[in-house]
């Protein structure tokens, strides 16, 4: 049985601004060749190396950016995953004591509660076998 990939939400934003980035500057230059809109005259090359220094730069840092807090968003929810295992775990085990208690005390031989207990286990029992007489009589 082959598993199936599925693109995560997150993959798919840092794509999509993939795409963008390096869309734009296309687009853009697209524009500049056409008569409508116009472009002013006293554009230098200085002035579009600034603009494609800024964009770019823009761009770059954006996607560090990105993946810091995407890498950082993954890490945080595996810690909370293991947090929230690792609490579960200590609720189990500060509940096992009483629930040995429990199961000690049906067995009467070889417990030390037995001596403990021992009036309130031979109450259980004198209780169960009358339950248990009514009920053949009953019948």
């Amino acid at each position: 049985m082959k598993k199936e990939k599925r693109v995560s939400v997150s993959t798919t934003i840092i794509l999509a601004f993939i795409f963008v980035t390096i869309i734009t500057p296309i687009v853009i230059n697209i524009f500049l060749f056409l008569p409508f809109p116009s472009t002013p005259n006293d554009l230098e090359n200085k002035d579009w190396l600034s603009f494609w220094g800024s964009f770019l730069g823009g761009c770059i840092g954006g996607i560090a950016t990105l993946f810091a807090v995407y890498y950082t968003l993954k890490q945080n929810i595996e810690q909370n995953e293991n947090n929230l295992r690792s609490q579960e775990e200590k609720s189990r085990l500060d509940i096992i004591p009483y629930i040995d208690v429990r199961l000690f005390l049906d067995k009467p031989m070889g417990n030390p509660a037995n001596f403990i207990f021992k009036d309130f286990i031979e109450e259980e029992n004198e209780k169960k076998k009358k339950k248990k007489t009514t009920k053949r009589k009953k019948n």
